[in-house]
């Protein structure tokens, strides 16, 4: 039986991606959806969706943000209720996008335990707020430059402003 593309068993799982995220008042949640996916890198299926949450939890009605969801299943055949959730170390550690390296790390335990994994915002597919920063491509001089010019670090602000 499935509800919202999600089986009994998942139920659990997403509950705690709901309490996790504290998506706001009751009447402010959604509900999660996922669709079948691949790991990138591999062939290997998952399920993907995105859960809406504010971006500001003290802005009633403000913008939102999207974060990026994977659920990667367990590979037995009785697993247990409750996910391994990675928390990268960051500042701006991709997830999902690792999700490959994930499986191979966490492969023993996989056994027993799904994967969720979750973009933290303002990283890969939960409003990344990336700039590029980096002019030293192509010449051994811009590796001499200072790290973090301010007058690039001004317009990356300026620029994200407009959207975070």
């Amino acid at each position: 039986m499935t509800k919202g593309g999600v089986d009994s068993a998942m139920r659990p799982i997403l509950a705690l991606l709901l309490l996790l995220t504290a998506a706001g008042s009751a009447d402010e949640r959604q509900e999660l959806v996922l669709s079948p996916c691949t790991v990138p890198g591999t062939t290997l299926a998952a399920r993907c969706g995105t859960l809406t949450v504010p971006e500001d939890r003290n802005i009633r009605h403000g913008r939102t943000i999207g974060l990026r969801v994977m659920l990667i299943p367990a590979t037995g055949g009785s697993p247990a209720p409750d996910p391994i959730v990675p928390l990268p170390g960051g500042p701006g550690d991709r997830v999902v996008a690792n999700a490959r390296n994930w499986i191979y790390v966490l492969s023993a335990a996989r056994t027993q335990r799904a994967i969720l994994l979750v973009d933290p915002r303002g990283t890969g597919g939960s409003g990344a707020l990336d700039c590029d920063l980096d002019d030293a491509r192509g010449h051994l001089a811009g590796y001499f430059r200072e790290f973090l010019p301010p007058d690039r670090v001004r317009a990356c602000r300026d620029e994200l402003a407009k959207r975070a």
